[in-house]
């Protein structure tokens, strides 16, 4: 669906003049359930945004709450410096000049592909031009006669695109988009989406749940935790620097060890490790798989439990002698074998966080 209608006549404040959108102490509230609670996101002209965050953490609900279909309790919403939500107002979302691509494409079954992209076109003059211009930018040349129930699963999410872009919305709202497609697919199509959105100069708001998604779509992810955004960076710090304990397991692959740190490093099982960040005392310990080489010993008491391969790569699984179990995560072939015996090094610093944070 694309939400269209005239620009709204409230002026743009200065320091807004390069947002797109700007959400200030928005919170929402289904019954008992704290949904939102007080997000400010602010995403500036032509970047890619994501939202993301577990199921139920209320990543969808803000997105419903910016294009107008939720109504907050609290907080204010700008499109383009314009109010379209806050105190005694509220904009329909057919003038808040947002595009909506939703999880399953939403396409009219009744219309052509032409037709669904058109939908939203205000101007007739322009209408086919338009049409035609979205058909090659989503790959769809030639393609304009035929009914979507005629078209993959893929071709459909990329008609859904073009509808969403077709009348040039301020921001294009995607939420979940690829969840019903297979792995396969979703991760070319994800690739194909990024690429047209960037050749349209679109600015994005994009929610899932699936962290390789999110990592390789964004400029920058905020991810969401119990109806709060907990972090907000770009992927390489969201990876390499999560803020806590529940941002480190959520986002990739991760091990943790318990340990005691202090001046720069922290005391584990495996030895005394360098560690990043302030904190002392009892701690998580996280130590991504890449971080953790191995090398066959017969004298270890460290075992290879199991292997994952994944053609680039493979994933050892390697049980320590308390018990506790790690991921090791290396390129290129290997002669290692479950059962094996192996020693562990870990390269470059680990990240510790209060143990009381879990």
């Amino acid at each position: 669906m694309t939400a269209t209608g005239d620009r709204l006549p409230h002026s743009v404040a200065p320091h807004e003049s390069d947002l797109a959108v700007r959400c200030a102490g928005l919170s929402k509230r289904f019954g008992y359930t704290l949904a939102v609670a007080s997000v400010d996101l602010e995403v500036k002209s032509g970047s890619f945004v994501v939202l993301l965050g577990p199921s139920g953490c209320g990543k969808s609900t803000v997105l419903r709450l910016i294009a107008g279909f939720e109504v907050p309790d609290a907080g204010m919403v700008t499109i383009g410096g314009r109010l379209v939500v806050g105190v005694k107002s509220f904009v329909p979302p057919d003038r808040r000049w947002v595009g909506m691509v939703f999880q399953d494409g939403a396409l009219f079954p009744h219309l052509t592909v032409a037709g669904n992209i058109a939908y939203g076109i205000r101007t007739s003059a322009e209408r086919s031009s338009r049409v035609d211009e979205l058909l090659d930018t989503v790959g769809l040349r030639g393609m304009g006669n035929r009914m979507p129930h005629e078209l993959s699963g893929g071709e459909q999410q990329r008609v859904a695109l073009a509808r969403a872009l077709a009348p040039r919305p301020t921001v294009v709202l995607l939420d979940e988009p690829f969840s019903s497609l297979d792995a396969g697919l979703r991760s070319r199509l994800r690739t194909e989406v990024r690429a047209i959105l960037r050749q349209a100069g679109a600015t994005a708001i994009f929610v899932t749940h699936d962290q390789d998604e999110a990592l390789s779509l964004a400029d920058e992810v905020a991810v969401m935790w119990q109806g709060r955004i907990v972090q907000r960076s770009t992927p390489q710090e969201l990876y390499g620097s999560p803020a806590s304990y529940e941002v480190a397991a959520f986002v990739g692959d991760a091990n943790f060890l318990s340990g005691r740190a202090d001046d720069g490093s922290v005391e584990t099982e495996l030895g005394i490790l360098a560690a990043t960040g302030a904190v002392t005392g009892t701690v998580h310990v996280l130590v991504r798989p890449e971080a953790v080489r191995v090398a066959l010993d017969e004298t270890s008491e460290i075992a290879v439990t199991d292997i994952e391969f994944f053609g680039h790569d493979r994933m050892y699984g390697v049980a320590l002698p308390s018990g506790t179990r790690l991921k090791s995560r290396v390129a290129g072939e290997s002669s290692i074998r479950p059962g094996d015996r192996v020693r562990l090094e870990i390269t470059g610093p680990v990240i510790t966080f209060p143990r009381a944070s879990q």
